[in-house]
């Protein structure tokens, strides 16, 4: 009779990173590719249930991720979510 065994390994989501540009702007960014993640926005603080998904301005050139920000004044809050 044969016999086998089965193993399961858990993939760690990808690190967000962010970093300022030579532009004045902000880069947030992850590894590709991230399937099912998406990139959520919060202006209100992380502890409030105000996120919603980044639609736009997302590019991924096959190795990273980047979304880039410009700057409001206004502080925004970044996460990659799995719906």
């Amino acid at each position: 009779m044969d016999t086998g065994a089965a193993y399961l390994f858990g993939i760690p989501p990808p690190l967000l990173q962010t970093r300022l540009t030579a532009t004045n702007t902000a880069a947030v960014s992850w590894s590709s590719p991230a399937s099912g993640l998406v990139l959520q926005e919060n202006t209100k603080g992380i502890a409030t249930a105000k996120w919603s998904n980044v639609m736009n301005n997302i590019h991924d050139d096959g190795t990273n991720i980047t979304h880039v920000v410009y700057p409001a004044g206004d502080n925004s809050f970044y996460r990659l979510f799995k719906p």
